[in-house]
């Protein structure tokens, strides 16, 4: 009889509404227990040690005591005592506590209004969950209506149990947004460049548009260093949109300029646009970054004003469609003492796929236009010159996978065609290129009691026919242009171990094994003259990697890298990296791409900037001090022969406090600048 009662209850209250009651009892259209039990619906839940239902005239009463829980609406409460009615979603509780928009209310009584308006007496309110908390602030009286503002009334601002502030009456709006403060001050001290004042005022801030502008005072030698900057962050209301920019002025603030004559005036007008339509099918991007000097961008970063723009000024336009992908870019240079390839502009698309009908060939179709001018740096005017050149591609191959008995076999074959309206000779030029690659491979696999090994072998040859226009009757504007003559041949074996005790997706122990040969090559004498291995062995509390390029041709490492990372306690960890790369592991966009190591001899790579002797060490380190207290150390040391050791470290000290704001201090050495911080934020 009593789990007909329940249902009828529930069908009541709601028809998705559930009830767990603990030895119910109904009596006089009361249903109760003294036992605990639990009530949930959408946008309802309450737990309590007693719990009574009741229907009268004024609707459905539910009254709980006891270790009170509830969810009501996204309000949460725990409370010694809840009457609440579920018909008009008014009530009250006692003895309460409130999470309400990550701010903890207490209070003796909380009144709940229908249309979620909150009314308490002798309230307190904090944002740390602590009992008694750090801080709080304490009110007579609290209101908050049906449009999210709340009235304090006698408020007074507690540290601990120590009063600070007293106000007679104060006024939120909880749902808006706070805004920055008007005026906010930092000090920095950077060695070299003396203290530096900075004032950062608020001009403008809503829910789409923030402007602010700041004032920097920097005293150095005696010398008076002024700065002024205005920033600017806009967006649509749907997100769709954006703008950000940052533009810096300052007088003479660079400390390390050998120029007597540098320049006075400096600045930095930089800033991103960012945009998207049709559900992301469209999208446009802009960045800009201009520069008065080349020193400009290292007397900035510490300021925590910069954007990621990498000194570039580009604009790119995107359509992700069915049939096609299509873009435009743009990159035109604005800082003189830089030089590098203008693409004024790039039109690009690939087209989808098409496969022969069920013979398993696919085809793929592209092509791109450019008009390109490679621009060297200012300074170097009169040593080098400028190039310039359209040019036209279009790429098409053919591709059939086969998955034969014991192996796996992609065969392909490709058109390339390139057309340049100027080279060298100031002629137009058109190359044109065949190229072949194919991919043989076998997985096999063991099953033994506590690992599982499996073992790849494969070999890979790629190979390009000889140009109708060789590299030297071309401009070489960067690793799309370097065609050449080329028959590589790749020989790996692959092993992995799995433990089934360890893990099911990280290999216990893992090594690439591989030889790269060339065949008629007019530079390598050796037909096979690279080797290398690359190996991760994973631990439970620790993982070292290791890789190792040998050069066959000259007999010595290309580079040799070693890596560990350990978790030291449950408080600790670190990793360490040494990498070293010989002057024949020549500095490439694509360290497998080796169409100008087939061009060009060892000798003639030697003498270029390709060729980068060098030696790192990255080390990390990170220990947790305390609960809310972590320390880490980053450093970083360079050498390379014939030039000083290059050396930098970061120290931070990060603090949580009231599980809400994070403190970090930080001290970071560049080469000969110290460097401290700190910053306070929101989590």
């Amino acid at each position: 009889m009593i789990w007909v009662v329940i249902c009828l209850v529930s069908s009541m209250l709601c028809a998705k509404t559930h009830m767990e009651l603990r030895q119910p009892t109904y009596r006089d259209g009361k249903l109760e227990t003294v036992h605990g039990g639990v009530i949930s619906k959408d946008d309802f839940f309450l737990k309590a040690d007693r719990i009574s239902y009741r229907k009268s005239a004024e609707g459905d009463i539910l009254h709980a005591e006891g270790n009170v829980l509830a969810r009501i609406g996204k309000k949460y409460l725990v409370a010694q005592v809840l009457q609440y009615n579920v018909k008009t979603k008014e009530g009250v509780a006692e003895k309460a506590i409130l999470l309400f928009q990550g701010v903890y209310i207490g209070a003796e009584t909380v009144l709940l209004g229908p249309k979620g308006t909150i009314t308490a007496k002798d309230v307190w309110a904090s944002t740390s969950d602590y009992d008694p908390p750090e801080w709080s602030v304490r009110s007579h009286a609290v209101e908050i209506n049906e449009d999210r503002e709340a009235r304090l009334d006698k408020v007074t601002f507690q540290l601990g149990h120590t009063p600070v502030f007293w106000f007679p009456t104060y006024t939120i709006d909880l749902v808006k947004k706070s805004k920055a403060p008007l005026i906010t001050w930092r000090v920095l001290w950077e060695s070299g460049q003396g203290p530096l004042a900075i004032m950062r005022y608020r001009l403008w801030d809503d829910e789409t548009l923030h402007i602010f502008w700041r004032l920097e005072a920097r005293l150095r030698n005696k010398k008076f260093g002024p700065g002024t900057a205005l920033e600017l962050d806009w967006n649509t209301p749907n997100k769709q949109t954006s703008i950000k920019s940052r533009n810096f002025y300052a007088y003479d603030t660079f400390y390390n300029d050998p120029d007597p004559n540098r320049q006075r005036n400096r600045y930095r007008i930089q800033g991103e646009y960012h945009s998207e339509a049709l559900e992301k099918k469209i999208e446009t991007f802009v960045r800009w970054d201009a520069l008065s000097d080349r020193f400009m961008r290292t007397d900035f970063p510490m300021q925590l004003f910069e954007i990621n723009t990498l000194e570039r000024t580009e604009a790119f336009a995107k359509g992700r469609f069915d049939p096609v992908f299509a873009s435009l870019y743009a990159r035109p240079r604005i800082n003189d003492f830089r030089g590098f390839m203008q693409e004024l502009p790039t039109f690009k698309m690939a087209f989808m796929p098409v496969t022969f009908g069920t013979s398993g060939i696919i085809m793929n179709n592209f092509l791109s236009a450019s008009y390109l001018n490679y621009t060297y740096a200012k300074q170097l005017e009169g040593d080098v010159s400028n190039f310039y050149s359209g040019r036209m591609e279009f790429q098409q191959s053919y591709v059939r996978p086969m998955h034969l008995p014991f192996m796996t076999l992609s065969p392909e074959v490709g058109f390339l065609g390139l057309y340049y309206t100027n080279n060298p000779q100031d002629t137009s030029s058109l190359q044109a290129i065949l190229y072949y690659d194919a991919v043989a491979k076998t997985d096999l696999e063991a099953v033994f009691s506590r690992t599982t090994h499996y073992i790849s072998p494969y070999a890979h040859f790629l190979g390009f026919t000889r140009p109708t226009a060789t590299p030297g009757n071309v401009y070489i504007f960067s690793l799309q242009d370097g065609y050449n003559t080329l028959n590589q041949m790749n020989l790996g074996l692959q092993n992995t171990w799995y433990s089934h005790a360890f893990s099911p997706i990280t290999p216990r122990f893992d090594m690439h094994t591989y030889f790269v040969g060339f065949f008629n090559s007019p530079t390598f004498t050796k037909l096979f003259p690279k080797a290398a291995v690359d190996l991760q062995w994973n631990l439970a509390n620790c993982a070292f990697t290791a890789s190792v390029a040998y050069n066959l041709q000259v007999f010595s490492f290309d580079h040799t890298n070693f890596g560990i990372k350990w978790t030291l306690t449950k408080d600790a960890a670190f990793s360490f990296e040494i990498l070293n790369r010989s002057r024949y592991d020549f500095r490439k966009n694509n360290p497998q791409n080796y169409i100008l190591d087939n061009t060009h001899t060892i000798a003639q790579m030697l003498d270029t900037p390709l060729s980068d002797h060098r030696t790192t060490l990255l080390t990390k380190f990170q220990v947790r001090l305390a609960p809310l207290w972590t320390f880490q150390f980053r450093n970083h040391v360079g050498f390379r022969p014939g030039q000083p050791i290059y050396h930098e470290t970061q120290l931070n000290l990060i603090t949580i406090i009231s599980n809400t704001w994070r403190l970090r201090l930080s001290y970071t050495r560049i080469v000969n600048n110290n460097q401290f911080s700190f910053d306070f934020t929101l989590i």
